[in-house]
């Protein structure tokens, strides 16, 4: 059995798009553990929802003593109950902020698998797209 086939064979149905946020999670695993925080708008992010921890103010964003309205506030809800679930506010760990971001890719990659096989085919093409 050749490769082309294996894989289209493993990726019909479901198995498509699990098989790509698989390889999404993959992906980012390594970055997500071993990465320092890479840019300082990741800091502030990860600050803000620190503080919004801290206060209990859900709704006002701050960085800071300013407030924070740059972004949409669900990122914040996002990293708030991922810290909440699976790490300590008082421990600061970045890699709790990034699991939303982390779904979010995964998600990317399923919805992309999923869409090639409701896409129409090029007229020209010779072999139809099986999933």
């Amino acid at each position: 059995m050749s490769l082309e086939a294996y894989l289209d064979r493993v990726s019909r149905g479901w198995r498509g798009p699990a098989l790509a946020a698989l390889v999404a999670l993959l992906a980012g695993l390594p970055g997500v553990f071993g990465a320092p925080p890479l840019d300082r708008d990741e800091s502030r992010f990860a600050q803000a929802t620190a503080q919004m921890l801290e206060t209990g103010d859900y709704i006002v964003i701050r960085f800071q003593d300013q407030p924070r309205f740059k972004k949409p506030v669900g990122i914040h809800w996002l990293q708030a109950a991922s810290v909440s679930l699976l790490s300590e506010t008082e421990a600061r760990q970045i890699w709790a902020y990034r699991i939303p971001s982390l779904l979010g890719v995964m998600l990317c990659a399923a919805a992309t698998a999923a869409a090639r096989c409701v896409r129409p085919e090029p007229p020209l093409q010779s072999q139809p797209t099986r999933c």
